[in-house]
Order: C-alpha cells, then structure tokens, then sequence
C-alpha cells in the first residue's frame, strides 16, 4: 500500500509527487499522458526560474526527473475509478493494474473543449484541426499558408506567438470584445505588434470545408452578422478545458461543471485531496498548479499521521 497515490502528471501532480516523496512518503503517479495540457504548450515565459521560457514537454520532462528522484513511482495508466476500502484508504482502478493507497491526490487536470460538430470540424481532427500547439503539431509547410487560433487565453496567445514565426498569417478569433479580461498582458502587447497576426474580436469559427485536407474556415461576426472566409490550412482550438475527473463522479462533491469541490485542497471525503485545474476554483495557470500541488503536502502528511495501523 502506498501513502500517497497522485492521479495525473501535470504540473499539480508532478509538484505534489516531489513534495510528497522529498518528505519521505511512498507515491504513485498515474496518469493517462505525462505533463497534461501544458504539456501541450509550445512555449511557457511566465513561469518563474526560466526567463527565456521552456516548452511544455521539457517542463514535464524535468518534473519527472525531479520525481522520480525522490523515489515517486511514474505510471502512464488511465484511472477507471476510485473507491474507499471498508479497511480504509482506497482503490485506485487502472486496466489490470489496482493501487491501494492510504490517501489520493486528485490532480488530473481538464481535457480540451471541442467544437460543435456542425462546424465541420470531425473530418480534419487529428491532421488539420489540433489540440495543441507544439512543435509536432505544426508542419513545416506551415511557413507560407494562412492558420487560425479559436481562443483568447494564455495557451491561445502563446500558440499564436509560436505560430506566427511560421505561417504567412495568423487569425486569431475571439468571441469576446478583447482579451484584456483572459490573457496576459505581456501576449497582448506582443501579439498586438505583429504585423502577421489579426485578431477578430466577438467572432467564432461557423464551418471548415476541404476535400481530404483543409481548404478554408469560416467566421461570423456576432455584432454584424458579417461571415469571413480565408483559405487556411490548419485551425487550434484553445477554447479551455473541462474538469478530466468522471472517475470521482459519486465519490466526492463536484459543482455545477463536474470541478472537485475542496475545503482548502480537502475534499468531501476524508484522505481524498484535489489540486490544480481539476479543483473547483483554481486559477488555471501552470505556476499556480504548482503551487497548489507542493502546498497540499503538509495536509496529506497530517492526515496520514493521524491514522492508526491495520490499514494493510
């Protein structure tokens, strides 16, 4: 039996696993993909300790050197539930591969929103329509066509600012009436500066057409109606996220959009903790995860320091 079983390997659980195994604790990462959605980001400036900024994947990368140092035991493995045990701690489900723990720390993120399907987009996700903006993602050919960025927060402008060193034109479409409100002013100002780079405020995607690939997307104008067309050949949806916990559905208290309810990182039930996007209230920033991965360590120390044994 582990003390502590961390379900996700984001920055919130990679953090807690350091801060949990540094003091001395047993742990077990598991976690469908290693890094979560920032480790789909092509580039991270506002973490603090690297000025020059990292990518996502070397972010992730070094969490789990940093880890695994310690001694955190790193799975890739889809959780499928999580229940108490009458002998208390819990039952962590993986395909053919249960955990007992002493406590679980919830940190597995959000999974990306999708477009509606009437847009278009089914026939060219996974090849013209991305998820993420890394190096991977985006084809060499890149360089001279015209692509779209749906979304107007941190991850959309910083796939912006990638994207504009590589494509002839970069639209980026907003349903609100600017970006002051969800970006970083330091991505405004740049983004703002480029002369290859629009953004079209109160707009959103309406239809993606192409024989086989991508030919061209569509855009209204939800103040006038006006619909634009451009010949593009690739379009990055970041337009947020959605709580990535169905397995907690029933075990502990979520709020109206399926985030864990926490008292502090505590959640409903006694042992059960939650940290960073998946938590009900969270800032969504990478280094506020974290954050909030190290700092839910003294009360998971605590908790483990009241329990008495048998619980083998």
């Amino acid at each position: 039996m582990y003390d502590v079983c961390i379900i996700g390997a984001g920055p919130a659980g990679l953090s807690a696993a350091t801060g949990a195994a540094s003091e001395g604790l047993s742990v077990i990462v598991l976690a469908e993909k290693i890094g979560g959605q920032a480790g789909t980001s092509s580039r991270i400036e506002n973490y603090l300790g690297f000025p020059e900024g990292l990518s996502g994947p070397s972010l992730a990368g070094r969490g789990v050197k940093q880890a695994s140092k310690f001694g955190a035991v790193i799975l890739e493995k889809k959780v499928k539930s999580v229940t108490t045990r009458p002998q208390g701690g819990f039952l962590v489900e993986t395909e053919g591969f249960p955990v007992r723990s002493r406590t679980v720390i919830i940190a597995s993120g959000a999974q990306y929103r999708k477009l509606p399907e009437d847009i278009g987009f089914l026939p060219f996700e996974g090849r013209n329509v991305h998820y993420a903006c890394t190096q991977s993602t985006v084809r060499s050919k890149c360089r001279c066509d015209e692509v779209v960025v749906v979304g107007g927060g941190n991850s959309a402008g910083q796939a912006a600012l990638f994207l504009s060193e590589k494509a002839k034109h970069v639209h980026i479409l907003v349903r609100k009436g600017g970006l002051e409100a969800t970006m970083s002013d330091y991505l405004t100002d740049r983004l703002c500066r480029l002369p290859n780079v629009s953004i079209h405020t109160r707009s959103t995607l309406v239809d993606l057409t192409g024989e086989g690939e991508l030919e061209t997307a569509s855009w209204q104008n939800l103040d006038t109606n006006e619909v634009t067309t451009t010949a593009v050949t690739d379009v990055y949806v970041m337009i947020g996220a959605e709580p990535n916990c169905g397995f907690a559905t029933g075990l502990c208290s979520l709020d109206d959009k399926g985030f864990i309810q926490t008292n502090g990182y505590e959640t409903s039930v006694p042992g059960l903790f939650a940290v960073g996007d998946a938590r009900s209230g969270s800032v969504k920033r990478v280094a506020t995860a974290a954050g909030e991965g190290a700092t839910c360590i003294p009360a998971v120390w605590n908790y483990i320091s009241t329990l008495k044994g048998g619980d083998e």
